[in-house]
């Protein structure tokens, strides 16, 4: 039974060095932060004692975390009262050192400890280990009231969630850069055979003399060099997180960025035997993210052809509005499925809520919209869908210019 037991604490003391180890590895001692130091300080002052200190405590030590009124020190220290407080769940008072039974019963402590005031609260983690204290000390006897006791039990409290927050943050800085190297990974195993379709596409430019072909092989050119345009920002994980949403204002020939996209979705809208309708200028020139802004048109219209079935038919309307200000306005309509209201409702959320499929039978997460609204609102524009089911959608996109 013996033998049992100490087994069993063991699996207690070591579950309770890994719960304190999720906060502080201790491999090169403990991390200085000063909002701890400002916890220590507040513990003092609310309680009228000259000196305070965040302990933490291993199976034979304990690192000082935070100091007030005393030294600092990132060595670690033999186990001492600190000790003994975490074996228990409430605060640890000693009025009195000189009288209280722990001194009373081992001298040495007392000889490793001169003060006369001691109060230490457990920081306890939400799954219930006490991995060090917030402790008070003074060099003449003491005592708190219950406010200061119950004050003291809050702080402690704050200080894990202090430790939960760095916690998290870590975890989540751990995770983005794993996500970064991901896309790094996927990004370059695109690229290199993007670049040979690039490549053949080219090829066949240069040797193809039937111009429906000759067309055919343009639009795969062009749409292998969109891709691989965006697949080298995503080898950039520092331009994907610190320029992928900038706009780059350029002057744009908008109405010839539609020809073009409508010219690269032209193999699908004759496959499912679709109409397209292009309302659009010869030629309008506008300040304008040209890569954004095509992005936006690229989605609507691959939306537009991806829900809306055979013989149905997909409209691109274009015009400049002045009459309050300069505004670029676009609309790109269907004759397709259309929405239901729960999807119209969680449309730009980019959520697993809004995936369906399509008229093809494949299913379509609906990202694209998350992505349309976010460049749409950074040039400070504003978008509408509305939509009926089995009568089709229409969304509208209005920018500044």
């Amino acid at each position: 039974m013996m033998t049992t037991s100490n087994n069993h604490n063991k699996d207690i003391e070591s579950a309770r060095l890994k719960a304190l180890h999720r906060y502080e590895t201790l491999v090169d001692g403990v991390r200085k932060e000063i909002v701890f130091d400002r916890l220590a300080a507040l513990a003092a002052q609310i309680c009228g004692v000259p000196i305070a200190y965040i302990k933490l405590i291993t199976d034979d030590s304990q690192y000082t975390k935070a100091a007030y009124g005393a030294e600092w020190t990132d060595k670690p220290d033999k186990l001492g009262i600190c000790n003994h407080t975490i074996q228990q769940d409430r605060i640890l008072e000693i009025k009195d050192s000189d009288e209280h039974e722990l001194f009373v019963k081992d001298p040495q402590l007392k000889k490793r400890w001169s003060r006369r005031f001691y109060a230490g609260v457990p920081l306890k983690t939400p799954d219930g280990h006490n991995i060090g204290t917030l402790c008070l000390m003074d060099d003449k006897p003491g005592s708190l009231s219950d406010s200061q006791k119950e004050a003291l039990k809050t702080l402690s409290d704050e200080i894990i969630s202090r430790y939960e927050l760095n916690r998290i943050r870590d975890e989540l800085a751990k995770k983005n850069e794993e996500k970064d190297e991901l896309i790094k990974i996927v990004s370059h195993d695109i690229r290199n055979p993007l670049a040979g379709i690039i490549n053949y596409s080219g090829l066949l430019i240069e040797l193809l003399t039937d111009e429906e072909l000759l067309e055919m092989a343009r639009i795969i050119e062009k749409g292998g060099e969109t891709i691989l345009s965006v697949v080298n920002l995503m080898l950039d994980s520092d331009e994907v997180r610190n320029r992928a949403f900038i706009i780059r204002r350029t002057e744009t020939d908008v109405a010839k960025s539609i020809r073009k996209l409508s010219d690269l979705y032209r193999k699908s809208i004759v496959r499912k035997n679709q109409k397209l309708i292009v309302e659009i200028p010869d030629q309008l020139i506008v300040e304008i993210d040209k890569d954004k802004w095509e992005q936006i048109v690229g989605n609507l219209l691959s939306n537009a052809i991806r829900f809306t079935g055979d013989g149905g038919s997909i409209k691109i309307r274009l015009e400049t509005n002045f009459k309050i200000k300069k505004l670029l306005d676009i609309t790109v309509s269907d004759t397709g499925i259309g929405m239901p209201q729960d999807i119209l409702d969680d449309i730009y959320t980019g959520r697993d809520s809004i995936m369906r499929e399509c008229t093809e039978g494949k299913k379509s997460s609906g990202f694209g919209m998350f992505i349309t609204k976010k460049y749409v609102q950074l040039m400070n524009g504003m978008i509408s869908v509305s939509s009926q089911v089995g009568e089709g959608s229409e969304v509208k996109v209005r920018i500044p210019i």
